[in-house]
């Protein structure tokens, strides 16, 4: 699904980005490994801070929210409105990926609309799209990770492991040569 994601943000498709699923899925995972791949850094996105900017190759800014059940309500209003805006108002210079749990979305743009005294636009799309009854929207593209496989899921986390750049300094590592195998290398094999 990672690909997926990627290849969304790389389109230039204007509009925003929800990574859905339930505890434990790997919605942070794919969140930080966007941000990532959009060239992030990782020391910043292990700051404190739930709410990360990026400038994108293409001009527009991605604004990424790691977790909305960690942002204050005030600012998941701010995210969820500017996420309606590059939905459903044109905004194209802008783009929000955001990792949330089912309940957690659905809940805080119903909250959001009984303070805005609206039925929050977003709100019966996504519920919708979980429920596989709605027809997808352009400019949300919605990952829900419950509905991947969980070999799927485990062959995108090995291969994350497998190819990681740190491997390549085992070739450098005092434990190999001499007729000796390093235990990581061991291990690898």
């Amino acid at each position: 699904m990672l690909e997926k994601i990627k290849e969304r943000v790389a389109s230039g498709k204007p509009g925003s980005i929800l990574i859905a699923g339930t505890a434990g899925d790997g919605k942070t995972y794919h969140c930080r490994s966007l941000w990532s791949f959009l060239g992030g850094a990782d020391k910043e996105w292990s700051n404190d801070s739930t709410v990360k900017m990026l400038t994108l190759a293409d001009g527009r800014r991605a604004v990424f929210v790691k977790d909305l059940s960690e942002l204050s309500d005030d600012q998941g209003d701010q995210a969820l409105a500017l996420m309606e805006q590059t939905v459903f108002w044109g905004v194209d210079n802008s783009i929000v990926v955001a990792a949330a749990n089912h309940g957690q979305i659905l809940k805080r743009l119903g909250n959001l609309g009984i303070r805005e005294k609206r039925e929050h636009p977003l709100r019966k799309h996504i519920q919708d799209a979980f429920l596989l009854s709605g027809t997808p929207m352009d400019r949300l593209a919605i990952f829900d990770l419950s509905r991947t496989t969980h070999r799927s899921s485990l062959e995108e986390v090995l291969k994350a492991v497998a190819g990681h750049e740190e491997w390549g300094h085992c070739a450098r590592c005092t434990r190999q040569g001499d007729g000796r195998v390093g235990s990581v290398a061991l291990s690898r094999a």
